[in-house]
């Protein structure tokens, strides 16, 4: 799974995050965290913690 982070998408400046090139078993391992850490915890989740998450950009 790999996560892009593109600012400045629009003349409004909105940014947005994007995940790509990942296969069923990591999405549902990152739904699960998202639904744990996020939802159930209300903390943030650091995504430079989670396995198998890269960023091409080298961001972390």
């Amino acid at each position: 799974m790999q996560l892009d982070y593109i600012e400045n998408l629009n003349e409004y400046g909105d940014s947005m995050v994007r995940l790509y090139d990942f296969d069923k078993t990591e999405a549902t391992l990152f739904v699960a965290a998202l639904d744990e850490t996020m939802i159930q915890k209300q903390e943030t989740l650091d995504v430079s913690q989670i396995d198998f998450l890269y960023s091409p950009a080298g961001s972390w």
